[in-house]
C-alpha cells in the first residue's frame, strides 16, 4: 500500500529539504497540500474496499496521538513548529499496515527516531572535523578524569537498569535507544532533584543492583551492553556538552537578524539587562528580557536589544548565536528509513540479527 503514497513523500521531502535549507523556512502549504493528499488517498482506499473501517479509526487515533507529540516537541523547543507539522505530514503518509518494527501499539516514535539517528550521526562527523587537535585534547582530558568518570560508570551501571525496568513495567519494548532516553531522563531528574547528593544516591542503586542479581555480571551479555551503553552515553554527552563551542557563533549586537536563535536568556536587573546561560540559571518570566524562541529574535526583540545597547544598559556586547541546523532532511531521511526498515530502525536491526 506505500506505493500509493510515496510519490507523494518523495516530492514533499524534495521540496521542503530545499526550502528548510536554502530559507530555513517550511511553507504550510506544502504541508496542508500533503494531508489532504493522505485524505484523498486514504478515503479512495477506503471506497473500493481496500481498508476497513476500524484501520481509519485507528489511523485518526495516530494522528491525535502525532498531533499531541508534535505540539509538546514544539511547546518545549525540541524543535520547531514548521518541523511539527512536517512530522505530523510525513507520518499521516506513512500507511499503518507498512509498521513491523515498532515499540509501542502507536506507531508514532518511529519516525522521530529514525530522524535522530542521521542527526546524531551529522552532528558527531561535524564535531570531529570542526575541532583541532587542541579542541580535541581538551575534551578528552575532560573525560577522563578519574572523578568525572566514576560518575559516568556509576549513572550508567545504575540508571540504565531503572530505566530497562519501567520500561518493561509499561510495556514499551526495552530497546537500546529506549533504555538511553530513558538514562538521560532519569539523569536529568535525579540532578534536579538530588543536586550534590546524587553521586551517593547512584552508589545506594548500585549496591542494590549488585545484591539483587549478581549472577548478571558474569556473563559475556552485561558486559557488552554496559559497554555499549557507557560509549554511546559518553558520546552524547560530548555532543550536549560541546554544543555551545562548536554548534554556535558570536555576533554583534549591531549586526543581529530576524530569526536568530540567542543561547543565553537576556535577563533584566534594575536597569540593566544580563545575558545568563539558559543552563545553569532558572529565572521567573518578571525577570526575563527576552524569552528565547525556536523562531527566534523578532524585529522587536532586536530594536530593544539595540536600544538597550546604544543606551549602554547592556552588560554585554555580542550574543552567542546557536548555528540552526534545517532539521526538514532529517525527517526526510527518517520517513525513507522508516519505509525502508518498516519501522524503528534500531528495533528492526535487532529483531534480525537477533
Amino acid at each position: 500500500m506505500i506505493i500509493y503514497f510515496l510519490p507523494i513523500i518523495i516530492i514533499l521531502g524534495l521540496v521542503t529539504s530545499y526550502q528548510d535549507i536554502t530559507k530555513r523556512k517550511i511553507k504550510n502549504k506544502y504541508v496542508i497540500i500533503a494531508l489532504i493528499c493522505s485524505i484523498l488517498i486514504n478515503s479512495t482506499l477506503f471506497i473500493l474496499n481496500l481498508i476497513q473501517l476500524d484501520y481509519i479509526i485507528f489511523f485518526l487515533i495516530n494522528i491525535v496521538g502525532a498531533t499531541l507529540l508534535g505540539f509538546i516537541g514544539w511547546h518545549f523547543s525540541f524543535w520547531g513548529a514548521g518541523d511539527a507539522k512536517l512530522y505530523l505530514a510525513f507520518f499521516s503518509l506513512i500507511p499503518l499496515t507498512h509498521y513491523k518494527f515498532i515499540s509501542i501499539d502507536l506507531p508514532i516514535l518511529e519516525l522521530i527516531i529514525n530522524a535522530f539517528i542521521p542527526l546524531f550521526i551529522y552532528l558527531t562527523v561535524k564535531l570531529i572535523l570542526k575541532t583541532n587537535f587542541a579542541h580535541k585534547r581538551k575534551i578528552l582530558k575532560r573525560f577522563t578524569n578519574h572523578r568525572y568518570v566514576l560518575r559516568i560508570i556509576l549513572t550508567v551501571f545504575s540508571l540504565t537498569w531503572i530505566s530497562k525496568s519501567i520500561l518493561n513495567y509499561v510495556g514499551i519494548n526495552s530497546n537500546y535507544l529506549y533504555i538511553m532516553m530513558g538514562l538521560f531522563l532519569i539523569s536529568y531528574l535525579f540532578n534536579k532533584i538530588f543536586e550534590e547528593q546524587t553521586i551517593y544516591v547512584l552508589i545506594f542503586i548500585a549496591i542494590i543492583r549488585l545484591f539483587i542479581s549478581p549472577e548478571h555480571f558474569t556473563r559475556f551479555e552485561f558486559w557488552f551492553n554496559f559497554l555499549s551503553f557507557l560509549t554511546g552515553f559518553l558520546l552524547i554527552k560530548v555532543l550536549i556538552i560541546n554544543s555551545t563551542d562548536f554548534y554556535s557563533y558570536k555576533i554583534k549586537i549591531s549586526n543581529l537578524k530576524e530569526g536568530m536563535i540567542p543561547l543565553e536568556l537576556i535577563t533584566k536587573k534594575g536597569f540593566a539587562i544580563f545575558e545568563k546561560n539558559q543552563k545553569f540559571l532558572e529565572l521567573n518570566k518578571d525577570t526575563i528580557a527576552i524569552e528565547r524562541r525556536t523562531t527566534g529574535l523578532t524585529k522587536k526583540d532586536i530594536k530593544f536589544i539595540q536600544t538597550a545597547h546604544n543606551s549602554r544598559k547592556l552588560h554585554f556586547s555580542h550574543l552567542n548565536i546557536q548555528e540552526t541546523i534545517p532539521f526538514a532532511p532529517f525527517i526526510f531521511a527518517g520517513c525513507l528509513l522508516t519505509i525502508i526498515f518498516k519501522g524503528n530502525i534500531i528495533t528492526a536491526l535487532i529483531q534480525i540479527f537477533a
